[in-house]
């Protein structure tokens, strides 16, 4: 996100010094027939805009080459946990399935009281 912002500000930056450059290039253009050192005052005062807008321009792209890689690794991770998270919930079916399937045998397995009776009658059997 501040990426994103340090990006748009650079935007702004960019189209401002473009802007005055180019106001400045219609002065020198219209002042280039007055005075040819004011024209050369124009020229270095250009060539400093032309570099901060270059330095603007790089910074601007590296910014936006940061932000792509933040995006990248958030889609990898968001996948990675979307992944996870399917891995749960199938391994939570699965202890589903178990539960439910231990209760059937604990329903169908002989009472307590039943099995208490047998083992009396076999005592008795034993004798």
């Amino acid at each position: 996100k501040i990426l994103l912002q340090d990006a748009e500000r650079l935007n702004v930056e960019l189209y401002d010094v473009k802007r005055e450059r180019d106001d400045l290039k219609l002065r020198l253009e219209a002042g280039a027939a007055d005075s040819g050192s004011l024209g050369a005052d124009f020229d270095k005062e250009r060539e400093a805009f032309e570099t901060e807008i270059a330095e603007i321009s790089m910074s601007l792209t590296k910014a936006r080459e940061e932000t792509s890689r933040h995006e990248d690794e958030t889609s990898r991770i968001r996948t990675e946990l979307k992944e996870e998270r399917q891995r749960y919930h199938e391994h939570e079916a699965k202890l589903k399935q178990d539960i439910a399937s231990l209760n059937r045998n604990l329903k169908m397995a002989p009472s307590k009281a039943y099995v208490d009776g047998l083992k009396r009658d076999l005592k008795i059997l034993k004798k």
